[in-house]
C-alpha cells in the first residue's frame, strides 16, 4: 500500500477481477470515511465514460471517490498524500 499506509486511517485494497481488471487495477477503500482512492494508469484516459460511471455507482452508495494517475503518485506522493488528508479532514502533518 506504500505511501497510503502512512495516514492513520485503515484502507482495504480492492483489486479488481475479469473484465474490469484491464480498466481498474487497484484502487484503496476506507470503509470509516466512505472514500475510494483508485490509482488509474494511462489507458484511463481512454474510458472517461468507464470511469464517470463507476464513480456514479459509489456515489449512489454514498461513496466518495478520488482518483490519481499512476504518475501523480510515482512523482508527488506528498501531493496526492494531502488530498487523501484534506478529504478524510485529517490534520496536515
Amino acid at each position: 500500500m506504500g505511501g497510503i499506509a502512512r495516514l492513520p486511517i485503515p484502507w482495504r485494497e480492492i483489486q479488481a477481477t475479469g473484465p474490469a481488471r484491464s480498466l481498474c487495477r487497484r484502487f484503496f477503500f476506507c470503509h470509516a470515511s466512505k472514500l475510494v482512492v483508485e490509482l488509474d494508469g494511462r489507458q484511463h484516459e481512454w474510458f472517461a465514460e468507464y470511469d464517470a460511471g463507476r464513480t456514479e455507482v459509489f456515489q449512489r452508495m454514498g461513496v466518495r471517490v478520488v482518483r490519481f494517475t499512476n504518475t501523480e503518485v510515482t512523482d508527488d506522493l506528498d501531493s496526492v498524500l494531502t488530498r487523501i488528508r484534506a478529504e478524510l479532514n485529517l490534520p496536515f502533518s
